[in-house]
This record gives C-alpha cells, sequence and structure tokens, in this order.
C-alpha cells in the first residue's frame, strides 16, 4: 500500500516537474490539428487522397513555413533547446 502512494505521489511530482513543455507541446499540436480540420471537413468521399491534398496544401505550406521560422528563431535564441517547450523556458 506505501509503494502504491509513493508511486502515485512519484507521477503526481513528475508531471507537474514537466507540464510546462508538454503544454507548449500539446498546444502547438492541437494549433496545427485544428487549422486543418476546417479544410478536411471539404473533401469528396469517393477520391479522399486528392481532395485532402487538394484541400490543405496552402495550410499545410503555411503550416510547415512557421514551424521553420519558429525553429529557427528558436535555436538561435536557445541553441541548447530540443522542443520548443525547452526553448521557452531556457529564453525566459
Amino acid at each position: 500500500m506505501l509503494a502504491l502512494v509513493f508511486a502515485i505521489a512519484g507521477g503526481v511530482v513528475v508531471l507537474v516537474i514537466g507540464a510546462p513543455a508538454m503544454l507548449v507541446d500539446t498546444a502547438f499540436s492541437g494549433l496545427l490539428a485544428g487549422g486543418l480540420m476546417k479544410h478536411v471537413r471539404r473533401m469528396d468521399e469517393s477520391h479522399w487522397e486528392g481532395s485532402v491534398i487538394r484541400s490543405i496544401w496552402k495550410a499545410l505550406a503555411g503550416v510547415a513555413a512557421l514551424a521553420l521560422i519558429t525553429g529557427i528563431v528558436a535555436h538561435h535564441a536557445a541553441p541548447g533547446a530540443h522542443t520548443l517547450g525547452e526553448a521557452t523556458m531556457l529564453i525566459q
């Protein structure tokens, strides 16, 4: 029973310590998915592969450009960071 309490407490501590990095990465993924969903809903059922590409190529190119620019800026601002969350913590 005591081991279970320590395991749960340890898990809570790990989540609290890692929460800022996880939150930034999760927010970026959520924004990416939300931006692409409106384009995916307009796809044609019979030829979905082509309609998905036609529907999202502009948004996908924009997101790729934004991610590239963000990565370059983050690399210059925080060269030792491996994730966007680490970069934001190092910049502060």
